[in-house]
């Protein structure tokens, strides 16, 4: 699919950014998940001890290669398709603990950086949530 999408972008480069755009990443991203839905057997869905639904795995698996897709295609689809596909494959199938440090567990629990927007100020992004910030630099 990497080669198919290196193939076109000129054509990504042309919808990118406009609605027709997006409605096409849309329908990627369904035709994909189908693709997906298809390979990931029923019985699939324990990560180690941790069972996981069905469809999350698909959409998981289907962001990633959307995220994938589309940050490639940005910056030019410099690396081969080969080689873009087997880190794709790499990170769906190892996670990032394939090759980058893990994530911090503090990094997972609190995904706002403690910025000056946050000393006693109500961020934005906690308007719809309600929370109020305590955090000080």
């Amino acid at each position: 699919m990497f080669e198919h999408a290196r193939e076109h972008i000129n054509l990504y480069k042309a919808l990118a950014g406009n609605r027709g755009g997006a409605a096409a990443l849309d329908a990627i991203r369904a035709m994909f998940s189908d693709m997906v839905r298809a390979e990931l057997s029923a019985d699939k869905g324990r990560v180690g001890t941790v069972d996981i639904p069905r469809n999350l795995m698909i959409q998981y698996i289907a962001g990633a290669f959307m995220a994938i897709l589309t940050s490639w295609l940005d910056e030019g689809a410099k690396l081969p398709p080969a080689r873009i596909d087997a880190i794709f494959r790499s990170l769906v199938l190892h996670g990032l603990a394939s090759g980058t440090p893990a994530l911090s567990p503090n990094t997972m629990r609190n995904p706002c950086p403690q910025t000056p927007a946050h000393q006693g100020n109500r961020h934005k992004s906690h308007a719809i949530s309600g929370k109020k910030s305590n955090a000080r630099l």
